[in-house]
């Protein structure tokens, strides 16, 4: 949520800044108010969309028989998650509830703002003698306030107030935010500010909107500008108007005569909105959730990935042969701590010599809560009956066999050839959602001497990146739970092969483990 805030405050941000530099001063109304509404929009949206990078798979990428088996085989643990799984949970207080709560007082009080204006227009609507002129509802209410208006009901003390050449400037002007549809940009305008009641920005675009939609009704309506201008100043003087509607004398005065004695830009100006495509295409490609199933970075202990804040932890890698021990010790022991060394034994000399553990970085929290998981990787004690694993909500037993089933068609259009699902790191969070993977995809395996697949390359892009829209759109679990409470947790994709003859894909599950 904090990621989505502050990619939507940099592209506001952005904005009004090109407004201000570029725009505020030129005189094409119209192109202004479609860029800040734009801008408000884009702020809303662009940091919602989801694009995601997959890597083609490449020569360098394939690994030989016996690397392959040996990256298949080995598996890691880590004694800090098992610090976690196992510690008791002290009881904390829940901060984003109550930031919630804080939010929603602050919507709850900007909608009363709202309906104490709509109940006070309705009681002037009601009491206000009515009358019809050029398409409008002139409701005079006999109270003093400026002329204001809400759609095509114009709200007016006392026509007798005005000269004849007076009324026919407020006409004018409130016709012509009837006509332009200025009411819908503004309870659009109202409803952002009771949603984003807490940011500056959205105050800014508030204003910045509204003087354009009265430079655009000023425009139609002074026919005498001196007039006008001089009419204006004396209507400075009465009451402000409610949000919902548009006020006759809304302010800042000085800048909306200074805008009609300006001289018209000319043609030639409109040249400069042609920087807004760089900028957006700017806010794509860095205020998205970008997502890269090539790889992550690790070098940074945080990352943030889909809006989520993955935090890495350094994991004891455990060479196969040293398994079964691991095992053994998991039965005898409560909590098993990895050494920093292992005896390992050549077996062509015999000699058994001490080996340093290699360690390697892997997701370790969520948000700031600690990822738990039952997978051989990451051991959560197979004895602790408080933990039970997510499910996958699927007709499928596993990950990958729902992946196959729904790229079928897709594989069997491969050519002949060994091919292997890969997925590492995954993580998915309390609510069931994907929410963390890295290299995922698919890799081909050719014995040496073979003919390669010819059709590899592009098909396997395009089955990797269905593979990148399956986890994050369409994939759902049963999220996991520890002592009755819903939490992240790592998931096991495992490897799995997939035979395709004849262009027709066999799944071959957990051959080569």
């Amino acid at each position: 949520m904090l990621h989505y805030f502050i990619n939507s405050s940099i592209i506001w941000l952005a904005c009004l800044l090109v407004y201000e530099g570029l725009f505020r001063k030129v005189s094409f109304h119209q192109y202004n108010r479609l860029y800040l509404l734009v801008g408000l929009l884009g702020g809303i949206l662009i940091p919602l969309a989801n694009f995601h990078i997959v890597k083609t798979a490449s020569n360098h990428t394939l690994l030989d028989p016996i690397t392959k088996i040996y990256e298949i085989k080995k598996t890691a643990i880590v004694n800090q998650v098992t610090d976690l799984s196992t510690s008791p949970q002290t009881a904390q207080v829940d901060e984003s509830q109550i930031f919630w709560w804080m939010y929603f007082l602050g919507v709850f009080v900007g909608l009363l703002f709202i309906a104490k204006e709509v109940f006070a227009l309705c009681i002037l609507y009601k009491q206000g003698r009515k009358t019809k002129e050029s398409g409008c509802l002139i409701v005079e209410t006999g109270k003093m306030h400026t002329v204001y208006s809400f759609s095509n009901i114009i709200f007016v003390s006392s026509k007798s107030d005005y000269t004849q050449t007076q009324w026919e400037f407020l006409l004018m002007h409130e016709k012509e935010h009837y006509r332009q549809l200025h009411l819908i940009d503004n309870l659009f305008l109202i409803l952002l500010r009771i949603v984003f009641w807490f940011h500056p920005l959205v105050y800014i675009f508030f204003n910045k909107l509204r003087i354009v939609h009265e430079y655009q009704a000023d425009r139609a309506a002074a026919t005498d500008t001196a007039h006008y201008g001089l009419f204006l100043l004396e209507q400075n003087l009465l009451q402000s108007a409610p949000s919902l509607t548009h006020s006759f004398n809304y302010s800042p005065i000085k800048t909306r005569i200074a805008m009609l004695l300006k001289t018209k830009s000319t043609q030639k100006q409109l040249v400069r909105y042609l920087s807004v495509f760089p900028l957006f295409i700017l806010f794509f490609l860095c205020c998205t959730q970008t997502s890269f199933s090539g790889g992550i970075n690790k070098n940074e202990k945080i990352i943030t990935f889909k809006g989520n804040k993955i935090q890495f932890e350094d994991f004891k890698l455990i060479p196969y042969e040293y398994q079964d021990i691991m095992r053994q010790q998991k039965k005898m022991f409560l909590n098993v701590v990895m050494p920093d060394s292992i005896p390992i034994q050549d077996r062509t000399t015999g000699l058994t010599t001490m080996h340093k553990v290699e360690t390697a970085a892997a997701p370790a929290f969520l948000n700031g809560k600690p990822i738990f998981g039952k997978e051989e990787d990451y051991l959560l004690n197979d004895y602790d009956s408080r933990y039970t694993d997510p499910v996958l909500i699927s007709s499928s037993k596993n990950l990958p066999t729902h992946i196959f089933m729904q790229l079928k068609n897709e594989f069997d259009k491969l050519d002949d050839g060994e091919y292997y699902l890969r997925g590492n790191n995954m993580v998915i969070d309390d609510k069931g959602k994907m929410a963390f993977y890295e290299n995922v995809g698919l890799d081909n395996y050719t014995p040496t001497g073979d003919r390669k697949p010819e059709n590899a390359q592009e098909l396997m892009k395009r089955i990797e990146e269905r593979m990148v829209s399956i986890l994050n759109d369409e994939v759902r679990f049963k999220a996991a739970h520890k002592e009755g409470k819903a939490v992240p947790t790592r998931f096991h994709f495992g490897n799995f092969q997939i035979r395709v003859k004849n262009h027709q894909a066999r799944f071959l599950e957990g051959v080569g483990c």
